[in-house]
């Protein structure tokens, strides 16, 4: 079906959203301008650029900047300034992507009822409550004021809304005829929020209200024993040995050990649970090259459109290409032509929930270190369409807000209601300077200068030099910590579990030129468990680390195409860990026929996760099942309580006279093989269930968890629904089927940049675009394009589709 009769079709259901949300008729737009064929959602406008031909005016422009086009709709920026370069930018994104920008900064900052009504009031909540406008609001003077992002953000949001100013009811974008509303004047500070956004995205996971749930079941003894601190790292980011500066003192742990009061406490939303990352690197000694190669894949939610957009800025500070986030000037990760970076997630804990100790039932003040402090309150209002203005009373504490108070009920699950929030995203920074730095780095050396002041959220950045140089930094504000410190609940009331202090920027986790020839992270933890500092738990599993690092060190020398097969590679080393117990546990003379010859399914399976693997489903259910006949039996569910992780799992299993089998509620001796047996039975269950398809042969991974890219808004049928591809969670083509690598990039650094890249989506953010999904495939395939990077605006490109001026003035 062509895509524009399936936007067509699907946008009926879309308006169907809107007022099933809750939205009165009077809230979508009037169904004669909604149809309007020549003014109406059903008109498609080309963007801006698309054709690559013609010259644009833009007032507020100093002098053209050119604009070269490619055939993927790639546009490569030619400014004589950087006002002029950030302008540019400002007006071909929102030429690209304003309803994306727009919708970004309102769930930032609380204001996405102003556009859905009443049934978004609880997001709005949500994020208000945790602080986020307020984190966005206290770093935007700080990010105007600064020389090096004030000119940019304000010379980006000329540009923005001198796009704006030409746009007529025709030429709005789909969305805004869709849900009835206009765009609103872009502010410079409206960056700030978009960052914090991406912050609460990479750093607000918290497992404090599981894991002391779990703690509470278990007692200290069982708690410790499935859930140790010290458990053995076997690919730390770090390699052990490596020097690290230690100068810090950590605090002392308190005398006796707290135990919160869980029962009664809910939980609220946080993060998609994977969201992370993979990158690595060879150093020239192991590259084909004699050079550094840098590898980078970025995971997050899979959405369209696309979170990224691909660019090319060029002025006389500057020639850098990467993805840039709609909305924010710059490019967030990249290339120039002397250094390639990437970075992945550091998943390190600087969030913390405190139990309070209230003086009375009123909750106005509570105990710390041995003196009552007020809570402070202040009411804001919530823009609510076709309503009154909702008031929300916020509390406040010296670790940070009440997100949820008693009798209040949240959004979701998983942070916990009644407690204080104490988060390091939630202070003022300025990280989009740190970003811009980056973009103009000449080597390693200036790379690491550009990090200075950085602080939320903690990430791995891995930057190369055509020098030859090459360095990893887990870079963030870390807080110093006793160990174990955050893990679960803090009592509010002793100052031993408030922070005290942070590690100074020399003693992040660093590793250069590293002599084994090469870098890798996958969100596991920076050290081994020797590590001087505690950086919080639980990191990522070591699955992907462990399967990078067998293939760096299965060869001796690495090509860049050897890095984009890596890329694409699904090979899950849980499962092969988890498979083969679970086979030598099953007792196989309680099996039927059928049972029987469904194991045949296994003997020649490589543990990889391919579209087309009929083990794959079959696996991952088993070991679903096999976790939930373990574990439920201590545990009411694995949201509100954190199960064990698969590594302590796989450990239980290898001991068949494990305690663990044994069921708490009826003091019943159980048996692994019964356990195992039952799991199985289940998953094969699960399996016919889910594929739809009851015949073993014909199962595949694809049929079992498709791949959905849910359109940004949540608007159904605007979106790429049961996309068949590759990948699990566990692997580094770590693709969950709604979240996974949202860029993908290989580059080889030397006298011309060679570098390949892929993001799973398109330029365009209009539904009705040839180039709203243009790279799903490729990306589906494991592949990349080869990047064109333009060294002058005389340069050439292959590729190239046109050029067009972007010139001072008015009028279009």
């Amino acid at each position: 079906m062509k895509r524009w009769i399936k936007v067509a079709l699907s946008s009926v259901v879309a308006l169907g959203l809107v007022i099933a949300l809750g939205t009165r008729f009077g809230l979508t737009p009037p169904m004669g301008v909604f149809l309007n064929p020549f003014s109406g959602a059903w008109k498609r406008v080309p963007g801006a650029f698309e054709s690559g031909k013609g010259e644009l005016h833009a007032a507020g422009l100093e002098k053209p900047v050119r604009v070269v086009v490619d055939q993927d709709q790639i546009k490569h920026l030619f400014a004589s300034s950087d006002h002029d370069l950030y302008f540019a930018q400002g007006y071909v994104l929102a030429s690209e992507r304003l309803w994306q920008m727009e919708f970004m900064v309102r769930v930032a900052s609380g204001r996405v009822s102003e556009v859905l009504g009443e049934k978004s009031l609880e997001i709005d909540t949500y994020f208000t409550r945790i602080g986020l406008p307020g984190a966005a609001e206290r770093s935007a003077p700080l990010m105007l004021e600064d020389p090096v992002t004030g000119p940019a953000l304000k010379a980006y949001a000329e540009g923005v809304n001198a796009y704006i100013a030409q746009l007529t009811p025709a030429t709005v974008p789909f969305e805004y005829k869709l849900l009835g509303h206009k765009p609103i004047t872009w502010e410079p500070r409206s960056a700030a929020y978009l960052l914090k956004f991406m912050a609460w995205n990479l750093s607000a996971s918290s497992s404090d209200l599981p894991l002391s749930r779990s703690a509470h079941i278990l007692g200290a003894a069982g708690f410790d024993e499935l859930f140790p601190l010290d458990s053995k790292v076997p690919e730390p980011i770090i390699p052990a040995g490596t020097a690290q500066v230690t100068k810090s003192v950590a605090p002392n742990p308190p005398k006796e050990r707290f135990e919160p009061t869980v029962d009664s406490l809910e939980p609220l939303p946080t993060p998609h649970p994977s969201n992370g990352s993979n990158n690595w690197a060879v150093t020239g000694k192991k590259s084909t090259t004699g050079l550094p190669i840098l590898s980078n894949d970025i995971h997050l939610g899979l959405s369209l459109p696309a979170l990224w957009y691909e660019m090319q800025l060029v002025s006389p500070t500057q020639n850098v290409y990467g993805i840039s986030l709609p909305g924010a000037p710059g490019i967030i990760l990249g290339f120039n032509k002397s250094i390639a970076w990437g970075v992945t997630n550091g998943g390190d804990d600087i969030m913390d929930w405190f139990q309070l100790r209230f003086r009375d039932e009123k909750r106005n003040e509570y105990l710390f270190n041995g003196a009552w402090r007020p809570v402070v309150s202040h009411e804001i209002l919530i823009k609510v369409r076709g309503e009154a203005d909702k008031p929300l009373l916020i509390r406040e504490t010296q670790f940070g807000p009440i997100v949820y108070d008693k009798g209040e009920k949240p959004l979701s699950t998983s942070i916990p209601v009644g407690l204080a929030l104490k988060w390091g995203a939630l202070t003022e920074s300025n990280e989009l300077k740190n970003f811009i730095l980056m973009n103009r780095a000449r080597d390693v050396a200036e790379f690491r200068r550009a990090l200075d002041g950085y602080q939320t959220p903690a990430q791995n950045f891995l930057v190369i030099d055509n020098k030859g140089q090459s360095a990893m930094w887990q870079f963030g504000k870390f807080p110093l910590r006793w160990k174990g410190q955050g893990r679960l609940i803090s009592d509010g009331s002793d100052p031993a579990y408030d922070w005290q202090g942070y590690l100074t920027p020399e003693e992040v986790p660093t590793i250069k030129n590293p002599a084994r020839g090469f870098y890798s992270s996958a969100n596991q933890a920076p050290f081994d468990e020797t590590s001087h500092y505690y950086f919080g738990w639980p990191f990522e599993q070591p699955w992907r680390a462990t399967r990078i690092n067998e293939i760096l060190r299965s060869k001796p020398k690495f090509a860049p195409e050897d890095f984009i097969k890596m890329q694409r590679d699904t090979v899950a080393v849980s499962m092969r860990e988890l498979i083969p117990v679970l086979l030598s546990s099953l007792p196989r003379t309680d099996l039927s026929e059928s049972e029987k010859s469904t194991l045949s399914l296994f003997e020649k399976w490589d543990y990889s996760f391919e579209a087309d693997s009929r083990a794959a489903p079959l696996a991952y259910s088993w070991y679903k099942q096999t976790e939930i006949a373990l574990w439920s039996r201590l545990f009411p569910d694995n949201k509100g309580y954190r199960y064990p992780y698969l590594t302590k799992t796989i450990e239980v299993l290898k001991d068949e006279n494990s305690k663990w089998f044994d069921d708490p509620s009826t003091d019943a001796k159980e048996t692994r093989g019964l356990l195992v047996l039952t799991a199985y039975r289940k998953a094969i269950e699960d399996t016919i269930k889910r594929t739809g398809v009851k015949d073993p042969t014909s199962w595949t991974w694809a049929a079992y968890r498709p791949t959905d890219f849910g359109h940004a808004g949540k608007l159904p049928g605007l979106g790429h629904d049961d996309f068949a591809a590759s990948g699990m969670e566990h692997a580094i083509f770590a693709n969950t089927g709604s979240h996974g690598p949202v860029w993908k990039m290989v580059a080889a650094v030397g006298p011309k940049p060679k570098v390949y890249g892929v993001y799973p989506g398109g330029q365009s953010g209009d539904p009705f675009s040839p180039h709203f999904e243009d790279f799903v495939e490729l990306w589906r395939d494991g592949k990349m394009k080869q990047i064109e990077f333009m060294e002058s605006e005389t340069d050439s490109n292959s590729r190239k589709l046109g050029e067009m001026i972007l010139s001072p003035g008015t009028g279009t």
